[in-house]
């Protein structure tokens, strides 16, 4: 047998090629298209809660003094309060004003209500409903990205951080200043920035400011907001990396059970 004919039998078969680069185009398309799919996924029923506070609880609040569905309707500040049914102790504030997410500039006008002030003041509705104290430094707001979202109306998540995530952040706390710095340990495994700001500050205009210098956009940020020790609050932001499959949901920082507090349920 010749070089030649050597050669040319170790050839895979011209149809087994087809099928080979058959197969890594699909394995390309398939990778492709799972984060459209994911985030389509995501946005199904996305107008789910604000058809609850514009159908439901501001029309009732309107007419009977109810505020029901909700746990409060709140028309001169323009927010409602909802239980959230995912978790025991978990509380959405949501405005009454069609606001689709943290992208919307109408966030950073001055007229605009503090609406993490507000979540922060409305935190009693939680601790009412919890069977132990709630000390209000294992408490945080969250609002999800654009990407890591499953409703088109702004909503804030108020419940505790998650134990793990509670003791990194007073682990991290003394190199927490009053700019924006990532943190040196991950916050359920991902990247985070982290600012110290006082207390009326509204953490959409200072994540806004960050954005701006870093020529970033904001639906591509989730963002946290929990007690500082001083009376100042700290702010945790994560940015979307789609590659990576991290959406920016800051939501994944919270526990819904709160088991942080509940070792206090005894003492």
């Amino acid at each position: 047998m010749t070089d030649s004919n050597a050669s040319s039998s170790q050839r895979p078969p011209h149809s087994l090629l087809k099928k080979i680069l058959l197969t890594l185009t699909l394995i390309g398309a398939i990778a492709l298209a799972l984060p459209v799919l994911y985030l389509a996924w995501l946005h199904y029923n996305s107008q789910q809660l604000w058809q609850i506070v514009s159908e439901r609880c501001v029309p009732e609040q309107q007419r009977s003094g109810s505020p029901a569905p909700c746990l409060q309707v709140n028309l001169a500040q323009r927010y409602v309060v909802f239980n959230d049914a995912n978790g025991p102790l978990h509380t959405l504030l949501i405005p009454t004003d069609k606001i689709t997410g943290i992208e919307s500039p109408v966030l950073l006008e001055d007229k605009t209500e503090n609406y993490f002030q507000h979540g922060w003041n409305t935190r009693y509705f939680l601790q009412q409903q919890a069977a132990f104290p709630i000390p209000e430094r294992y408490l945080a707001l969250a609002v999800n990205s654009r990407y890591g979202r499953t409703q088109n109306q702004l909503h804030l998540h108020l419940s505790c951080l998650k134990p793990e995530v509670y003791q990194t952040i007073l682990q991290q706390a003394e190199n927490i200043g009053y700019q924006w710095k990532e943190l040196n340990t991950p916050l359920s495994g991902r990247r985070y920035l982290a600012i110290k700001v006082a207390e009326a500050t509204d953490p959409f205009i200072a994540l806004a400011q960050y954005v701006q210098t870093a020529r970033d956009s904001m639906d591509n940020y989730g963002l946290v907001r929990i007690a500082a020790n001083n009376g100042d609050a700290i702010l945790l932001a994560t940015q979307v990396q789609l590659m990576a499959l991290t959406l920016g949901t800051a939501e994944e920082l919270l526990d819904f059970d709160c088991k942080v507090a509940q070792p206090l349920k005894d003492k």
